[in-house]
């Protein structure tokens, strides 16, 4: 038996308008044979979906290989991030490197695709591949950007982050990046040089062996007015 991923439109009433199986996507396309590089190591969680993203109207002119409507899905047991058409369920463009067990694909404008790099190494701190890292690609040139930690010109004092599971980006309007490091249980925001302008993460829990994770965090821009209308409870 076999985990069937589905992607689903469901109506801002909970109404479901279309589904498609992920899984029928992947067999019925040349990304068919990923699934005997998995093997039986992931038992009956073969593609593991953890992120779906449309395109939307609005950037679609910015992804010349792409249609509104299309999906990008993220499969993390397969390293694999496509974007297809839902209703030929035609796979338009895919990329299984340079990241591996990777979260939280993003259009982010101008042709570009960010994707969190989990690289997942089996160690608890990313001791033997060198932690996870941020990645920009542009399907229709096939230029590939590592992001962050920067490899070129790192500042003075920063650490590498990492996260077996879970992690995600935000590009902000100031043109930063917010980063959620999952499992160490920290959000930090870096500016366009990889310097980290702040960060925030919990403290240990009792007996300072474990931290709580943090499966997101979201960067708003609200005025001091706005939040000094909010009513503590």
């Amino acid at each position: 038996p076999l985990v069937e991923d589905l992607a689903i439109k469901v109506s801002p009433r909970g109404e479901v308008l279309a589904e498609v199986s992920v899984l029928d996507v992947v067999y019925g396309s040349e990304l068919r044979e990923l699934l005997w590089r998995v093997g039986k190591f992931r038992g009956n969680d073969v593609l593991h979906l953890n992120d779906v993203d449309p395109v939307l109207p609005s950037t679609a002119a910015d992804y010349p290989l792409f249609e509104a409507g299309d999906l990008m899905v993220s499969l993390r047991h397969l390293d694999c991030v496509f974007v297809f058409d839902p209703e030929s369920g035609a796979v338009r463009w895919s990329a299984h490197q340079p990241f591996m067990n990777q979260h939280d694909p993003d259009f982010v404008g101008d042709g570009w695709v960010s994707v969190f790099d989990n690289r997942n190494d089996g160690s608890l701190d990313g001791a033997f591949l060198g932690g996870s890292r941020i990645w920009l690609l542009q399907p229709h040139s096939g230029e590939v950007r590592q992001l962050y930690p920067r490899t070129d010109s790192a500042p003075a004092g920063e650490r590498r982050f990492f996260t077996q599971m879970g992690g995600k980006t935000q590009l902000l309007p100031n043109g930063h990046w917010l980063v959620t490091e999952a499992q160490f249980g920290r959000v930090f925001e870096i500016d366009a040089n990889g310097r980290t302008v702040w960060e925030w993460g919990h403290e240990r829990l009792r007996g300072g062996t474990a931290v709580s994770e943090v499966l997101e965090g979201t960067s708003y821009r609200l005025s001091p007015a706005a939040v000094a209308q909010w009513t503590a409870r």
